[in-house]
């Protein structure tokens, strides 16, 4: 009974805290929602509770701003950060995906709960954020779907993104250079004037995927689906050249 009493008051105190929290002014002096932002540090928890009490009292989800944020390895799977501004964030070595789909066994529900495992937590809802300018340069192994996001001017360059989610995302200007993106899907993404120099794109999909001007030098896509794709002469050329002194060894 006791311990009853205690995690209500313990829920009581959290909620009229976020409650306090959804309703408070920002500090002018940084880019970005200082409250929002020590919410998104303490976990998924608080910032969903967070949101829930913002749409409660405001009758709609709150614009979350991170803008310049240094949010450096954080776990961020499972929250709802649809429309969020990560702009010129710090994102290294953040957490938006769940592991390689082809490295993770299937999960049989009864077969979990018997051997007590947890089952694989989601992936971040990142549909319409704006991470322009965002350093995600640490990325690492874990499968995001960054679909319908803006990721301009944004870093990504040696990251490991395999199986990521790229459709039409705005990756203009993006540094993707010596990047795995092995299995990517760039499906009517906008890579104009994008970087995959060295990078691997094994098994990806271009499918008019937009690369005007992309830098593709040393960048095999013989291994990739290239479908439709608007694609500068001089790209593929400095492509082909590339990979066929690789393969003389010179």
């Amino acid at each position: 009974m006791k311990t009853s009493i205690l995690t209500t008051f313990c829920l009581f105190l959290l909620g009229s805290s976020l409650s306090v929290m959804a309703q408070s002014v920002d500090d002018p002096e940084t880019p970005y929602h200082d409250q929002e932002v020590g919410l998104l540090k303490k976990g998924s928890k608080y910032i969903d509770a967070y949101q829930k009490a913002y749409k409660k009292k405001n009758g709609e989800m709150p614009k979350l701003n991170f803008e310049e944020a240094e949010l450096v390895g954080l776990d961020l799977r499972g929250m709802n950060l649809e429309n969020a501004n990560f702009k010129n964030a710090d994102l290294r070595g953040v957490k938006f995906g769940t592991k390689p789909s082809k490295l993770v066994p299937e999960y049989d529900d009864e077969k979990r709960l018997m051997e007590n495992e947890t089952p694989p937590v989601p992936a971040s809802n990142l549909k319409g954020a704006n991470l322009q300018g965002a350093d995600m340069g640490e990325y690492n192994k874990e499968v995001a779907d960054l679909s319908l996001v803006n990721l301009e001017n944004a870093n990504l360059s040696e990251a490991d993104m395999t199986g990521a989610k790229f459709v039409k995302t705005n990756l203009r200007r993006a540094n993707l250079s010596g990047a795995s993106l092995v299995g990517c899907n760039f499906r009517k993404a906008d890579m104009t004037l994008a970087d995959i120099s060295e990078a691997d794109v094994e098994n990806c999909t271009f499918d008019r995927t937009i690369m005007i001007q992309t830098n593709m030098a040393g960048t095999n896509v013989d291994e990739a689906v290239m479908e439709k794709v608007i694609l500068t002469k001089k790209a593929l050329e400095d492509s082909k050249k590339r990979a066929d002194k690789d393969e003389d060894g010179f």
